[in-house]
């Protein structure tokens, strides 16, 4: 069994299924509403004097409430995340003892890979006090929790989780699964043969270009659109979302710059799942 301090947002590699395929109810386990159906500005606590914001949740959920820069970059971290099932904001959990639900700031959703086939709750919280007080109830209620932590992601990381949600942020990311593997497989296999050219002429022809030429160049082969700008925005659509999923993987310390050839980890195989 998993420690209850043992799985964060930042080692979610580590314990959870990546792109899992589990389909939720409509209410999870504590009886709170899931996915679409749950308002998450409902349980929001009203700050004076703060500026709220929303942002599109790519898990098909409602947008998200986001009332701190602190909720800002952990929202992007898990609409980025290939390990996040479902994102809800200001989740109420009803305690017997009290009158009114305790409210966490995030509970997403994730599969556990010692536990496959059911929904994990795992608890975000922004200020630690609060976490501190509430993190007994939840570890009764096999609930994980952590204190959100943002210097446990490097800059790039937060740049990287911007840059993918503003390509995808217009879509529910689980229509795209199809596009973005097929994609995947694509500028992996291009990027192979790039990196097996040998001779200076061939080094020369299969010069790395930048991210954005890259695009255009993939989405006029694949035929995404009956102009280049249509070509090209497809593409940087399904990057996104192969990103997001988990389908590519950049170099560690990569920053992702329209300006800048990308760097992608080339694996072994690509096989349909």
């Amino acid at each position: 069994m998993i420690a209850h301090d043992a799985i964060m947002l930042s080692n979610f590699a580590r314990h959870c299924v990546a792109d899992s395929r589990l389909i939720l109810p409509e209410r999870d386990r504590l009886y709170v509403l899931t996915g679409r159906w749950h308002d998450n500005q409902l349980f929001a606590k009203r700050k004076p004097y703060s500026l709220s914001s929303v942002t599109a949740n790519v898990r098909g959920g409602r947008p998200l409430l986001e009332q701190s820069q602190s909720e800002r970059i952990v929202d992007a971290l898990l609409c980025a995340s290939p390990y996040v099932i479902d994102i809800r904001c200001h989740y109420p959990v009803c305690v017997a003892t009290k009158s009114a639900p305790q409210i966490i700031d995030r509970m997403v959703v994730v599969e556990l890979l010692q536990r496959r086939g059911v929904p994990h709750l795992h608890a975000l919280f922004m200020d630690a006090e609060r976490h501190r007080n509430v993190r007994p109830m939840l570890a009764a209620l096999d609930v994980t929790s952590e204190l959100f932590d943002r210097f446990a992601f490097t800059a790039v990381q937060i740049h990287n989780a911007y840059f993918c949600n503003g390509l995808v942020q217009r879509h529910d990311i689980r229509a795209l699964r199809s596009e973005a593997w097929q994609f995947a497989g694509t500028l992996l296999e291009s990027e192979r043969r790039r990196r097996r050219r040998p001779t200076a002429h061939c080094a020369r022809r299969y010069k790395p270009c930048d991210l954005d030429s890259l695009m255009l160049r993939l989405g006029r082969r694949l035929r995404l659109g009956t102009t280049d700008l249509e070509a090209r925005d497809a593409a940087y659509t399904r990057l996104g979302a192969a990103l997001v999923l988990g389908y590519l993987e950049l170099d560690d310390g990569y920053a992702l710059e329209v300006s800048q050839p990308l760097r992608v980890r080339l694996r072994r195989q690509h096989e349909d799942r």
